[in-house]
């Protein structure tokens, strides 16, 4: 009896550590950052976490993502940068301008990989693109640098246009760079241009009323993640004035925007994926230079063009990455 009350005891040492080892797999904890919704972010999550699982992290198993969204409400990013430092999260990944600074300016060394920042150079987050410095890197959608060419093409697609009505977010630090960006080409591209200004989404009807009301032509919409995360709201709004606009996403573009040129989001967040797994390696998010897109996409619908009288220029269909209706 006491020999097998042995043996059971030896076996039942030899086992435990398998058991063990089968069921605890090493968990990586990071964090989200954003000043919109979970709703917002859905496209680019998904390419994130697709990329994710391809370099090993997968969520659920080994990797968990403590997730932030201010909803607009930019002003709670610090407490929520600084909750998931305290929660263990590293590296935090920080969508859009406001989360990227909340985060870089939170005391401590918890490494800060940005995504969608527009212009890093000019809000203050690296010193240059080549050596960031610091504990942040990321990539940036250079939509300042946009600013003209998207300019440009509104204007090959409504050639007669020329008062021009800017959305802005005044809140969003990225905007003054585009605003000035946009300034400086109104003139050479034959634009009278009036900016107007929302910094909430209860207000866009009332604005976009009021650019009808200015007899605008056109509308630009300044890339800045409040209108992203209200697109359904900004979209039935320039319908129901029957204003032609420049998007900033494709998303916006398939759901009634006219049109839309910007960077490729997926590319970008592929990219971000692999600067969080070399993080996870050790290495210093100051050596890994900013990422910039290499690939920009046309977006036109043409059902929305034939609701608002627009005949498109074949020249800009055949240059179209998307032709939608």
């Amino acid at each position: 009896m006491k020999r097998r009350a042995w043996v059971a005891q030896v076996l039942g040492l030899c086992v435990l550590p398998v058991v063990g080892t089968a069921v605890a797999d090493p968990q990586v904890r990071i964090g989200l950052l954003s000043p919109t919704s979970a709703a917002a972010n859905q496209a680019r999550l998904a390419t994130l976490r697709t990329a994710l699982a391809e370099l090993g992290y997968e969520e659920g198993r080994n990797l968990l993502i403590e997730y932030r969204y201010a909803e607009g409400r930019f002003d709670r990013l610090p407490e929520m940068a600084r909750e998931l430092a305290a929660a263990g999260a590293s590296p935090i990944i920080a969508i859009n301008t406001p989360a990227a600074l909340a985060a870089v300016r939170m005391p401590g060394a918890t490494p800060v990989l940005f995504a969608s920042v527009g212009d890093p150079v000019a809000v203050g987050l690296v010193r240059n693109l080549s050596r960031p410095g610091g504990k942040v890197s990321g990539t940036t959608n250079m939509a300042r640098d946009l600013s003209k060419k998207r300019m440009q093409l509104l204007g090959e697609m409504l050639p007669s246009a020329r008062r021009l009505a800017v959305l802005t977010n005044p809140d969003d630090p990225v905007t003054a760079s585009q605003e000035a960006d946009v300034r400086a080409a109104a003139p050479a591209l034959g634009f009278d241009i009036r900016f107007f200004p929302v910094r909430e989404v209860a207000a866009l009807p009332d604005t976009l009323k009021a650019a009808a009301e200015w007899r605008a032509d056109a509308v630009l919409r300044i890339a800045e993640p409040l209108l992203t995360q209200h697109r359904a709201v900004l979209v039935r709004a320039l319908l129901e004035h029957r204003l032609p606009a420049m998007m900033v996403t494709a998303p916006e573009v398939r759901e009634g925007g006219l049109m839309s040129y910007f960077s490729l989001e997926s590319e970008e967040y592929r990219t971000l994926a692999g600067y969080v797994d070399r993080v996870l390696k050790g290495a210093s998010p100051a050596n890994l230079p900013i990422q910039r897109p290499t690939r920009f996409d046309l977006v036109i619908n043409l059902a929305t063009a034939r609701s608002l009288g627009i005949a498109v220029p074949s020249a800009l269909l055949l240059r179209a990455d998307e032709v939608i209706g």
